[in-house]
């Protein structure tokens, strides 16, 4: 009864939205949602009533999301920055909340989850991205979100070695579509993941726990390898669009052919 009565005042927020922009009564709507979700959760929540808990979740996830994007759609009215940190901090809640909510029996499945969800993301901020209308805010955040439910996915579904490729890859595959796109943006954002893919290389897969002792064509071989492959084709794109670049990324080559 308490999270019905909660998703009816949502959802009359959100048709509200559709001719409004109201943020002030958005920012109060989203906090009084999840403290009431987070408070029963901490005190009332057993495994028997996940399939309600996270129905409700998924709910107001669903309508954050639509009341943020819908005025932009519907009626061009471009989104701001408490727009875009009400998109993310939902979006943090949300599948923060989901993967606390699934793990105990459905651990195995969270990584396809969080594949699921970036999809949702990428797939609106491509549909923010073809309107006439740029909303910066709006399609570089939809696109972000998802792209790091892509990064977090990876650790959920592979094993310790293959993560690190696996970022390499993603890293890699962002850098050459933000050549192709010209977006700083996408760039960027692979910049941050070759970072992540090197600290996780050097801290974490530098040792052989556990597995005998081989010279080569170990895990930590294979997966330095890939990796360093990666960083040089992503510094060989930097090297051949040099022209391309913003001062800020002059570094970029550099750093990457420290690999």
């Amino acid at each position: 009864q308490l999270f019905g009565y909660v998703f009816l005042l949502d959802l009359g927020f959100l048709l509200a939205s559709y001719f409004r922009r109201w943020r002030d009564l958005a920012l109060v709507c989203f906090i009084g949602t999840y403290l009431t979700f987070m408070a029963w959760h901490a005190v009332h929540y057993t495994s028997v009533q996940l399939p309600v808990a996270f129905g409700f979740l998924t709910s107001f996830a669903a309508i954050f999301l639509l009341a943020q994007i819908i005025p932009s759609l519907t009626r061009g009215k471009p989104s701001t920055v408490r727009d875009l940190s009400l998109q993310v901090a939902n979006a943090v809640l949300y599948f923060g909340y989901a993967y606390l909510l699934l793990k105990p029996n459905f651990g195995s499945s969270i990584g396809f989850f969080f594949v699921l969800g970036a999809a949702v993301y990428l797939a609106l901020a491509y549909r923010m991205s073809s309107r006439e209308e740029e909303d910066r805010y709006h399609r570089y955040g939809l696109a972000t979100i998802g792209l790091a439910l892509v990064t977090l996915a990876i650790p959920l579904e592979l094993d310790r070695n293959l993560v690190t490729v696996a970022w390499a890859v993603e890293a890699l595959a962002l850098t050459w579509v933000g050549f192709r796109l010209r977006s700083y943006e996408l760039r960027a954002f692979g910049s941050t993941i070759f970072l992540i893919a090197g600290a996780r290389l050097l801290f974490l897969d530098s040792s052989l726990r556990g597995a005998p002792y081989q010279l080569i064509l170990n895990d930590r071989f294979i997966a330095f390898s890939l990796a360093i492959a990666c960083a040089l084709l992503a510094r060989y794109l930097y090297r051949s669009r040099t022209a391309e670049l913003k001062p800020e990324e002059q570094r970029v080559p550099q750093v990457l052919g420290v690999a």
